[in-house]
């Protein structure tokens, strides 16, 4: 019933009040300055607490944060940190309270070590995926990345971390992305004609997501119908409306036809999901806002 649960859990984590440099490790230790790692699931990867027990860990290009489960956090005997109690909006635009962040001396996604930095802690406990006897216990935001490049696979379930820069943006396959406040990533594109700013955001297992406001402006070639989303969404009823917008989605050279939407979340918000992103690899330069798409598998 929830098979999207097995891949994306955590679908986009962001504080509502960003405090610049959570997230952000002190220094990144990349062995030979790049490493490749085997995902499971598109986006998921195995971690290992002391090379024994395992966690699941995903990255989510619709966060800047990491957030950890409390069970982990304690075994990385992170520091608790002084901090203004936060609150972190979900995909649905619902919200809770954030209270608790650890600063961790080393975290380690296989041979990559990140040093000094700030975790929030929180119960994810609700977005397990039914039927992994494997925790999750981490969500990966795009901040612990800050000083790397960060490439998704999501074709062939890789995630490549490394030293270097992207070339200049050519309106093609490398777009300028603006970065908002809230923690979100978004390049510029177009919707049935429609100029608009749009969220990459791989922690969405979903195709498009257009808010409601967006949705009153814009023609459909399907009823709407409701139905269970599939995938978790703090605090959410875990239902959706879709429909199917009437016209193509391009961006730089690339066009997905007739994508089918999701109607609902935050006001005057546009998210790219993962059904739609795990046709590409991406690799994201955050020193310069740059976001790089090549097209690997075939969307039909």
């Amino acid at each position: 019933m929830h098979r999207s649960l097995t891949i994306v859990h955590a679908l986009f984590l962001f504080a509502a009040c960003f405090c610049a440099g959570c997230g952000v490790p002190a220094r990144v230790d990349i062995p030979g300055d790049r490493v490749e790692l085997a995902m499971v699931r598109g986006q998921s990867y195995y971690w290992h607490f002391d090379g024994v027990r395992p966690f699941i860990m995903d990255i989510d290009t619709g966060s800047d944060r990491t957030t950890i489960a409390p069970e982990l956090a304690a075994m990385l005997q992170g520091v608790k940190q002084p901090t203004i109690p936060i609150i972190l909006t979900d995909a649905g635009g619902n919200s809770l309270w954030l209270w608790t962040v650890f600063q961790l001396e080393a975290f380690q996604i296989g041979p990559i070590t990140f040093h000094d930095v700030d975790v929030d802690v929180l119960d994810i406990s609700s977005l397990q995926p039914a039927g992994e006897p494997v925790a999750l216990g981490a969500i990966v935001g795009l901040g612990l990345f800050r000083d790397c490049l960060l490439t998704l696979d999501f074709p062939n379930s890789k995630m490549i971390v490394e030293r270097g820069e992207l070339p200049r943006e050519n309106g093609r396959d490398i777009l300028r992305y603006r970065w908002l406040s809230e923690g979100n990533l978004e390049i510029r594109a177009q919707l049935a004609g429609k100029p608009m700013w749009v969220k990459i955001d791989s922690g969405f297992y979903g195709p498009l997501s257009i808010s409601a406001d967006l949705a009153e402006g814009m023609s459909f070639s399907e009823p709407f119908r409701t139905v269970e989303a599939g995938y978790a969404i703090l605090g959410s009823d875990n239902a959706t409306i879709r429909s199917r917008l009437k016209g193509d989605m391009v961006f730089g050279q690339y066009t997905i036809d007739a994508p089918e939407v999701h109607i609902g979340g935050r006001p005057h918000r546009v998210l790219v999901g993962f059904e739609l992103l795990r046709q590409f690899r991406i690799t994201v330069d955050q020193k310069n806002q740059r976001i790089r798409f090549t097209q690997v598998a075939d969307p039909r």
